[in-house]
């Protein structure tokens, strides 16, 4: 909505401004092209992105909290509470659907412009079609039964048939509609009229629609009075017009702009002026830019004062209890009478504790440190994880990530080998693996070694965990291979294992 206000907005402004600057000036090609931008331009111009050098306020800290991690899990909150009096709810009152509504008014208004849209264009090929064309001139002229002005769509020029018949076409008409035919004004209009079909409620297509056709007027009018009379083509005109109509997307004379057309007929402008108003233009559309194009701040905001103090921030205190028993606080040693004082020292409202455990701590007494923050009011609980969970947890993670996409050959009592992922390994296999944290480093054979391995009575090849006959080496030199180990089995076979 806010896109389409914009547009709507933009095109009426460009407007404005060829309306009051431009149209008084003898640049009717310049105008032609200018109000076909302005058209297409004002759906573009709110799609701009301007960056804008904004300050902004700094704004208070506000820390927010997950109320499972901060608060035990017997805690409940007063709207958990049912109160016995409380009344059910109103039933909600259902909305009027103004949404579908306006979808349904813009369909039909979509709807009906379409057929018109339809309806103009199938009447003219009607015309075409059904009544006799003559070659003009070079120009294809339909002779019409109707009693029409002179009117042109396309290629076409449309002419009354028996005017033609007994006087044939004026030189001043003919000229004018082949002006109108060589400078394709009937494509502008076609623009418009399918812009309307889509956006019928736009205010702007229909004076816009109104500037093009009276400036194709004007290109034609300058076409004509470079060849006879100001005022005989006025006069042809006036006695034209009189009575006769045309058809809705032909470029036509019964316009009912004629007195402003007569009156730019005469009108010169001085290249000075010219000049002036079309440097103008650049500003102008700089402002209308600056105006309509979705703006973005960039700047950071401004940096805080140092006399500002922050008193609404929690205060954070950190509790850990070691396996044999022992109180930290902060990281020092203290006793549960030490701890209680300390407590009954703070704003259990506006303090958080991080609160650690180590894993062989037994569970009363986690639980007796709980019941002592909840008497002294402390429900603001984070519980985290202590060093030795964390490097634990982080080792463990680590050693899954390096062997996640191993195979491993599992050898039996009786010498068989089966196929298993780490995951499927038992506690104690994955325990005799090796593991650093350290990234393998690159280890290729020599070319001793690898001209042996190619002995197939002697080795046996793995490469990229699948079982390879020793010939394969041939298509391979040895530092292709970035690194290997060898297993020898119980009868003194080696098996390699190959990673290129």
């Amino acid at each position: 909505m806010e896109y389409l206000l914009k547009s709507i907005l933009c095109l009426l402004v460009l407007l404005l401004f060829h309306r009051l600057v431009l149209q008084q000036e003898v640049l009717y090609r310049f105008n032609r092209f200018f109000l076909l931008a302005a058209v297409i331009g004002s759906f573009l111009i709110p799609l701009i992105t301007v960056e804008v050098e904004q300050k902004l306020r700094p704004e208070p800290i506000v820390t927010i909290f997950d109320p499972s991690e901060i608060l035990p899990s017997d805690f409940h909150s007063e709207s958990e509470i049912l109160d016995p009096n409380a009344t059910e709810p109103a039933a909600e009152v259902a909305e009027f659907p103004w949404e579908k509504l306006v979808w349904g008014i813009y369909l039909l208004g979509f709807l009906l412009f379409l057929a018109r849209f339809i309806r103009n264009i199938r009447v003219i090929h009607d015309q075409i079609c059904k009544n006799f064309k003559v070659t003009f001139r070079q120009e294809t002229i339909v002779l019409v039964s109707d009693s029409v002005a002179p009117f042109s769509f396309l290629k076409y020029i449309f002419y009354h048939k028996d005017s033609f018949e007994k006087e044939g076409i004026p030189d001043a008409v003919f000229i004018h509609e082949q002006c109108h035919v060589r400078e394709k004004h009937s494509w502008d209009i076609l623009l418009i009229e399918g812009l309307l079909v889509i956006f019928w409620f736009h205010p702007g297509l229909y004076l816009a629609r109104q500037a093009i056709q009276l400036n194709h007027e004007f290109i034609a009018d300058q076409e004509v009075i470079k060849h006879f009379p100001v005022r005989d083509y006025q006069y042809l005109l006036i006695s034209i017009l009189s009575g006769q109509q045309g058809f809705a997307l032909g470029s036509r004379l019964n316009f009912p702009l004629t007195k402003k057309r007569f009156a730019m007929m005469k009108k010169s402008s001085k290249p000075g002026i010219q000049v002036l108003k079309l440097a103008s233009l650049v500003g102008f559309l700089g402002i209308v830019v600056a105006l309509f194009a979705e703006k973005v701040a960039v700047s950071a905001p401004a940096e805080q004062s140092a006399e500002v103090q922050v008193t609404d921030e929690p205060k954070s205190i950190s509790i850990h209890l070691a396996a044999n028993g022992e109180l930290l606080l902060n990281g020092n040693p203290i006793n549960q009478e030490q701890l209680v004082r300390e407590l009954s020292d703070v704003d259990g409202e506006k303090t958080i504790v991080h609160l650690t455990a180590d894993p062989k701590l037994k569970m009363g007494e986690l639980a007796d440190i709980q019941e002592l923050l909840r008497e002294n009011e402390v429900r603001r609980v984070k519980y985290m994880q202590s060093e030795s969970q964390k490097k634990t947890s982080s080792s463990e993670s680590a050693r899954e990530r390096h062997f996640r996409d191993a195979v491993f050959l599992i050898e039996s009592v009786d010498m068989e080998y089966t196929q298993k992922r780490y995951a499927e390994l038992s506690e104690k296999e994955k325990t005799g693996l090796l593991f650093t944290d350290k990234p393998v480093e690159k280890k290729s054979p020599d070319a001793a070694t690898f001209e042996a391995w190619k002995n197939k009575d002697q080795y046996a090849l793995w490469i990229d965990r699948k079982t390879v006959d020793n010939s394969v080496l041939a298509n391979y030199k040895a530092e292709d291979f970035d690194w290997f180990f060898q297993y020898m089995n119980h009868r003194q076979y080696y098996y390699f294992f190959l990673t290129p």
